[in-house]
């Protein structure tokens, strides 16, 4: 369990991807349980709950030739290739941006992978109506700013995230109104929690996991300089930046608030804040320096590829066993996390038991 920078933000595909299936299945005309209402109850009389939940005779999809066949039939909602394709189209996006190949292989895994998010989505879109979970808007307020606080640590950083998705903060309040709805779903009838004895039991029985290289956590100024800048610009930047570390060494002026007023990189917004970073992912100047200064020391201005960059060590820790005070909350939540992942895939196989699920994967390109 490596240290990563405590504002980075889980980026895997996989939860992209359900983020987009979510969103395309909400924007669906089959989909009951989220057109821009407040809640997500499903406004249906006991009469029509009782007809969806009742097998359906097998239907045929849409016609082959059809430009918008049906791929999967949930109860009474359907399930169109356009959704897929946009989800798809947005999958497609995102590896560009990671720079992994383009097989036929991935693109045949991921659409078959979106055309089952989809259909677990509506599913779980089923359970919660039939449930009348109801959430309120302070309700999504208060988890969004939880996840702020301890994905990304700031706003600021949460907006840059959504920024490199290209989701709008509304969508990402819909993942989340159905990520607080499906785990009250989840908690009706299982217990998500772990105890401190359990954390620590797992602890002692996985020590290989917790192994680390020597880390350090940094701040950092960073002043850049243009491409193809004339020498003087140089000079004059690096004079600029050699007289921010002065600054930082007065009584008053502190490190964190030069860096919001002066440095030019994205960590500006967090006072600088950099992360836990390894040797190996540093550039070789930086790396002499942050593992050399003493804890607490501001360095003289470093050239990078970036420009001029001021460095300040806020803390170092040696090679070795993380200690379980270092782990314990990032293992809590993945103990709980597990468990849940548990408990709705329980959950799920329950569902399909109870609702007609009908899949044409043949109509995915």
């Amino acid at each position: 369990m490596s240290p990563t920078p405590p504002h980075s933000a889980p980026r895997s595909l996989t939860a992209t991807l359900l983020l987009v299936a979510g969103l395309l299945l909400a924007a669906s005309p089959g989909c009951g349980s989220c057109r821009g209402q407040a809640t997500l109850t499903h406004q249906r009389t006991p009469s029509q709950r009782a007809s969806a939940q009742k097998p359906l005779p097998p239907q045929p999809a849409l016609d082959r030739a059809s430009e918008n066949p049906v791929v999967a039939r949930v109860g009474d909602a359907t399930i169109h290739r356009s959704q897929i394709e946009q989800a798809f189209q947005e999958a497609l996006r995102l590896r560009a941006l990671t720079g992994h190949p383009v097989t036929a292989a991935w693109k045949s895994h991921t659409r078959r992978n979106l055309l089952t998010e989809a259909v677990e989505t509506q599913l779980l879109d089923l359970a919660v109506a039939e449930k009348d979970i109801t959430l309120t808007e302070r309700d999504v307020d208060a988890l969004l700013q939880q996840r702020i606080e301890t994905t990304f640590r700031t706003r600021a950083t949460f907006e840059r995230y959504l920024s490199k998705l290209g989701i709008t903060e509304q969508a990402y309040r819909l993942q989340l109104r159905r990520d607080l709805a499906v785990e009250r779903l989840l908690r009706l009838t299982t217990d998500l929690s772990v105890s401190p004895e359990t954390v620590r039991a797992w602890y002692d029985a996985h020590p290989q996991k917790f192994q680390a290289r020597e880390r350090v956590h940094l701040a950092t100024i960073t002043l850049r300089v243009p491409r193809n800048a004339e020498p003087d610009k140089v000079r004059e930047i690096k004079r600029r930046a050699a007289q921010l570390a002065q600054l930082s060494r007065r009584r008053g002026q502190t490190f964190q608030d030069l860096a919001r007023r002066h440095s030019e990189a994205q960590t500006a917004a967090d006072g600088g804040d950099s992360g836990w970073r390894y040797r190996h992912n540093l550039p070789s100047a930086v790396a002499i320096k942050a593992f050399t200064l003493p804890v607490g020391a501001v360095s003289e201005p470093i050239r990078t590829r970036l420009g001029y960059q001021l460095i300040k060590v806020l803390d170092r820790r040696p090679a070795g066993t993380q200690s379980f005070q270092e782990v314990e909350d990032s293992l809590t939540r993945q103990l709980q996390n597990s468990r849940a992942r548990k408990a709705r895939a329980d959950l799920i196989q329950r569902l399909k038991a109870r609702h007609a699920v009908q899949i044409f994967d043949e109509h995915l390109r």
